[in-house]
């Protein structure tokens, strides 16, 4: 074999193993998260899923807003408190610092005299404010997105729970669609 053809073997070689360490496995069963530790851009299925109202939990990275994991079901202490229609829709969205069954919410690990978890209801919009240390939040019955001091998420569909991966953030906005 010639140098050059042995050559082009290689680099065609290495980018096909590129390529296939680039593509996010997933693997059977309810747990989608890419095996990559950094964010991908999500495949169609998994796109189809963030939009849906299937009930589902996503780690994003804090600084970008990426998405680095999905799993299907929410941790049961928020599945358990979401009833699909359980508030009627007001003229605007609304914010309270009592999250309802429904509700699109940004939680504090530490619900203290400083730190409230804030609900979002109500019309679509986008309700703004300054949350210091908030660690997740859930759409609730909504479609919704949610900013950081950092960055702002993507849309996700109803049911969707959301991490920041372990960090701590401080929301400034929260729209619900």
């Amino acid at each position: 074999m010639d140098r050059r053809r042995f050559r082009t073997g290689l680099v065609a070689g290495a980018a096909l193993a590129l390529a296939a360490a680039a593509t996010p496995a997933f693997s059977n069963g309810a747990s989608l998260a890419p095996t990559l530790p950094h964010a991908q851009p999500a495949s169609a299925s998994v796109s189809a899923l963030l939009a849906s109202s299937t009930p589902k939990t996503v780690v994003l990275d804090p600084a970008t807003g990426a998405t680095v994991s999905v799993q299907l079901g929410e941790p049961p202490a928020v599945a358990g408190g979401f009833i699909a229609g359980a508030r009627l829709a007001t003229p605007a969205i609304t914010g309270n610092t009592n999250c309802q069954p429904g509700d699109g919410c940004y939680y504090t690990p530490t619900v203290s005299g400083i730190y409230h978890n804030r609900s979002f209801y109500g019309s679509p919009g986008t309700f703004t404010g300054n949350w210091p240390h908030r660690n997740a939040w859930t759409s609730g019955n909504y479609t919704a997105y949610v900013c950081w001091t950092s960055a702002c998420s993507q849309w996700y569909g109803p049911n969707t729970y959301v991490t920041f991966g372990g960090s701590l953030v401080t929301g400034t906005s929260f729209t619900i669609g």
